[in-house]
């Protein structure tokens, strides 16, 4: 029988841990993974090897988020719209 893949998850608060990391140049960003413009971070979780994005937590961010990804909860799309940002989803 064909095995069922376990999808990569990340949670809202996971995302300011993962933005410090990037800051703090912990996070090899080669394949352009997240892309900082003046008013909005894109954040590709596809890229970074994530499938869906639950919405446990919470998130301080100054700027507007872009998150693609292949998945998310309902509750995670209600608060990255609430903070101004929109989520794509990735096709990757």
């Amino acid at each position: 029988p064909p095995t069922r893949k376990e999808n990569k998850v990340i949670n809202i608060s996971d995302i300011g841990r993962l933005l410090k990391e990037f800051y703090e140049g912990k996070i090899e960003n080669k394949s352009d993974a997240i892309k900082e413009r003046e008013n909005e971070i894109e954040i590709n979780l596809t890229k970074l090897g994530y499938d869906k994005l639950l919405g446990k937590g919470t998130l301080k961010n100054n700027k507007r988020l872009t998150i693609i990804v292949k998945s998310f909860s309902k509750h995670a799309k209600e608060k990255i719209e609430n903070m101004g940002g929109r989520i794509i989803t990735s096709v990757e």
